[in-house]
């Protein structure tokens, strides 16, 4: 059997995603849950594919979170701080595609972790902190798009922003202003491939109940 080999910069990316994942597990129960917490709690226990405030996949993290772990407050957060330490992993690796070393890859993650504002989303759980995640993994999947030049990538877009659109309908800005920008630019060639339609009509596919909902509701 092979031995996987882990290269620094990739241990480097795992410790500092197991730091942030420490350091929300170690204080995330220190106090009592967000009123609007409650309000995503409620909905898990009438799961749709659509709400009035918000669109459906809070709740459905809810429902997953309270049957692994049951009904506690590290229950309740735990989704957040996963979510927080796979942002990290994916900042560690744009720094490394982008041509980063060690030091760009340290200072990437490290500016993530000990942001106040990140440090908090990823602690509530609210839609926020999934939708960072999903504008993150989309911003990473252009960076692929775009050095690769490998259109299957369009794939991967297409599914992140559909699961995104799932969490917070304001991922369709970032979408429709990389289509925009990427019309601006030589980089246009890459919408001349079926991976593209394929992308979005996998987008389209996800998101569809939950358009079918809003249009059922008014």
């Amino acid at each position: 059997m092979k031995k996987i080999q882990l290269s620094p910069e990739w241990i480097l990316i795992i410790s500092f995603a197991i730091f942030k994942l420490a350091i929300h597990f170690l204080t995330n129960t220190s106090y009592g849950l967000h009123r609007d917490e409650y309000l995503y709690l409620a909905l898990a226990d009438h799961l749709d594919v659509g709400y009035v405030s918000v669109p459906p996949s809070i709740a459905a993290f809810a429902k997953l979170a309270s049957i692994l772990f049951g009904d506690s407050v590290f229950a309740v957060r735990f989704f957040p701080a996963l979510i927080g330490a796979a942002s990290v992993v994916i900042i560690g690796l744009m720094a490394k595609n982008l041509g980063g070393g060690k030091w760009a890859i340290a200072l990437a993650c490290a500016a993530f972790i000990v942001s106040p504002s990140f440090l908090r989303s990823n602690t509530l759980f609210m839609p926020v902190s999934f939708d960072q995640f999903y504008w993150l993994l989309c911003a990473y999947f252009i960076l692929k798009l775009i050095q690769t030049q490998n259109p299957k990538f369009w794939i991967h877009l297409g599914l992140t922003a559909g699961l995104g659109f799932l969490n917070k309908y304001a991922i369709a800005f970032l979408i429709l202003a990389f289509i925009f920008a990427l019309l601006l630019t030589p980089q246009r060639k890459l919408f001349l491939s079926k991976y593209f339609v394929l992308g979005l009509l996998f987008g389209v596919l996800i998101t569809l109940p939950n358009l079918v909902w809003q249009f059922n509701h008014n």
